[in-house]
Parts: structure tokens; sequence; C-alpha cells
């Protein structure tokens, strides 16, 4: 929550900043993630932020789904803030869009929830409880705007440490339930008011 707080006293200060225009982005995200079942997960992303010249600074939130074909369903909330920092860009012409590539540094909180299946193949599954835990999450990529963003980030989730969900895994879950879990990201949205 700190961080959310810090991000929206950004956003304010830079609101009044001359040249500053604000940015909204949605679209989907989807990749390799150690912390999902079957290590991947996909679904939708929504950005909000502003862009100061050289500097662009976000909230974002992203609702992710596990598809279950590991023996768990269930997905991810994600919460947090990006700063992005112009790397190169072409040359801009007012009231157009400029094409740009940024270094995206992002902080936030991820709330996970697995959903066991009814049955894992023909056996029926040993753990028919839900699994919730929640830690904080940092990323670093890369990210090219033109209309589009496209965004390929490298993720790393630390649950907060909860000895009952190792307690209840004892080896059986597809997925990672102690120490950082990485992953990598690939997000393709649509960007509002990115000039």
């Amino acid at each position: 929550m700190r961080c959310f707080t810090v991000l929206v006293l950004v956003v304010v200060a830079l609101a009044g900043t001359a040249g500053a225009g604000p940015i909204v982005r949605i679209g989907a995200v989807g990749g390799y993630d150690t912390s999902a079942p079957g290590n991947r997960d996909d679904g939708y992303t929504l950005g909000l932020g502003y862009r100061v010249g050289r500097v662009t600074v976000e909230g974002e939130y992203s609702d992710l789904d596990y598809d279950g074909t590991a023996g768990f369903g269930g997905g991810a909330q994600r919460v947090g803030g990006l700063i992005q920092t112009l790397i190169a860009s072409a040359k801009c012409v007012p009231g157009e869009v400029c094409p740009h590539l940024d270094l995206d540094l992002g902080v936030g909180e991820r709330w996970v929830h697995w959903q066991p299946a009814q049955n894992i193949g023909y056996y029926p599954n040993p753990m028919m409880t839900t699994i919730d835990h929640q830690g904080r999450e940092v990323s670093a990529g890369l990210s090219a705007t033109f209309g589009w963003h496209f965004s390929l980030h490298y993720v790393v989730f630390m649950p907060d440490t909860d000895p009952q969900l190792q307690a209840i895994c004892r080896g059986i879950c597809p997925m990672r339930v102690q120490g950082s879990a990485p992953g990598v990201m690939f997000e393709a949205s649509y960007v509002i008011g990115d000039h």
C-alpha cells in the first residue's frame, strides 16, 4: 500500500508539470511464471499514469488466470507501480504518436489463488483444499510503444513465508511454493494519450 501511495503522490506532482500527458493502456499479458501451475499464466492488464519528457510513471493492475491443465486452476491479481525511462525515440511530430523504446522497472503486490481440480487424470486429487498466498513482485525489462505497447519483463515474485502452504503441498504441487519464483512476461496493449 505504501508503494501505491508514493505512486499517487508522484502522479499528482507530475500533473501540474508543463508537457505532462496522461497515459492509459489496456491489453493482454502472459508468459512463463514458476509461481503458476504448469509454469504459465495469462490474462489482461490495465495501466494509468503520466508521461513527462523522458519518464513515464504508471499504476498498473493485472488479472492472471491458470488454465487448470496441471491439475490446478485459479489465478492471481497484481497491483503495482511502473517507471519507464526513454532509451530511444523516433523524430516526433507534434500531435502524433511518438514511437519510443523504454527501460521499465516495476514493483508491486501479488495475490495468488490456486484451486485444485477434482481429479488429476484418472486419479482423485489428494489435495482438495484451495491455497491462497501473497507477496511482493519486482520486474525489469524493455518496452516499445508506437500506438501499440509491447513489453518483455523479467519478473520475480517473492511470496510471504507460509510454512502451512509447504506442508499442504509436500512436493505434489506443480508450481513453486517456497522461495522466490521468477518468470518472463510478455504484454501487448493499446495505448491512449502516449504522445
